[in-house]
């Protein structure tokens, strides 16, 4: 148990430094980008799930945990946070690089899962697209207009004045909401992702990662069902565990897809504990488990 506690501090502290260089930049995006219709047309546009996707494609679930944020707050749609976890891979790209059997796998394991999270993101926006502009339409009623962002500039010498005037003060304030609130949400957040890992964790320690990859290799056509419940465990060790047995030939091409497609990191756990809509979580949720296990059975015959 020792290992455990070790091994959740570890991964956790990981996260940490990442999770705040995120909230960081959804402070900014929330505070400075306010006015700018540029970055609010990037973030709600028809590149959206393209940007998204290609973060995704970076290995590590910080990206996730940002588009989570990112549409709580309203400002991304769900197709977009759907395209980026369905992209995001977590430890896989790193583990099935390291071994030569599966390393000329990765590019096309990643490019159906590119294609993928572009076709299920767009289709998602298009079927939502009423739902997603009256959702944008009333964030822009809620934050002040972007005139006030023109109205600023035109009196920008003044303000300028009044910051030179009271220059401790504004410091002060920029500090508390660039640096402190951050930190504060990053802590809170390291605590809660602390907690989801010593339980996988020990559940893993009990349980033995080796009965959990033999109940896996011996599962038959439902493989990738089985695959994707693995992938939906808000931990790293998730995808550690889908691409080992992937490399060990316990899991078809197919079922790794899957458990890859569905495996988001902590960030579909962030939803549920951030996420006051508990029906749109569990619609979430379902659609990235579902379109990863239809996907994982199409690809199944492949003989890799």
């Amino acid at each position: 148990m020792t290992e455990v506690i070790i091994d959740a501090l570890r991964d956790s502290a990981l996260v940490l430094p990442f999770l705040f260089a995120v909230y960081v930049i959804i402070e900014i995006i929330e505070h400075k980008l306010m006015f700018a219709s540029k970055a609010k047309r990037m973030l709600r546009g028809k590149y959206a799930p393209l940007i998204g996707v290609g973060m995704g494609l970076i290995p590590q679930c910080g990206f996730s945990v940002m588009a989570t944020n990112l549409y709580l707050s309203g400002n991304i749609t769900v197709g977009t946070l759907i395209a980026v976890f369905i992209a995001t891979s977590d430890e896989a790209i790193p583990i099935l690089l390291s071994n030569a059997d599966t390393a000329w796998k990765l590019l096309p394991m990643l490019g159906i899962k590119v294609l993928f999270a572009l076709f299920m993101g767009y289709l998602l926006d298009l079927i939502f697209r009423k739902k997603n502009e009256e959702k944008f339409r009333i964030k822009d009623i809620e934050e002040p207009e972007e005139q006030g962002g023109e109205q600023e500039e035109e009196i920008g010498c003044c303000h300028h004045e009044l910051k030179r005037a009271d220059g401790r003060t504004d410091r002060k304030q920029n500090l508390k909401e660039y640096l402190l609130h951050p930190l504060i949400h990053s802590v809170k957040v390291f605590i809660y992702i602390l907690i989801i890992n010593f339980v996988f964790g020990t559940i893993i320690y009990f349980v033995g990662q080796d009965k959990i990859n033999a109940f896996l290799s011996e599962s038959g056509w439902y493989q990738p069902l089985v695959a994707g419940l693995i992938g939906l465990i808000p931990n790293c060790a998730a995808s550690v565990i889908i691409s080992q047995l992937y490399i060990l030939g316990g899991l078809s091409f197919g079922s790794c897809v899957t458990g890859l497609s569905v495996n988001a990191g902590i960030a579909v756990a962030l939803l549920f504990r951030k996420g006051k809509n508990i029906k749109e979580n569990i619609f979430i949720l379902a659609v990235l488990y579902l379109s990863g296990v239809v996907l994982g059975l199409i690809l199944t015959p492949v003989p890799w």
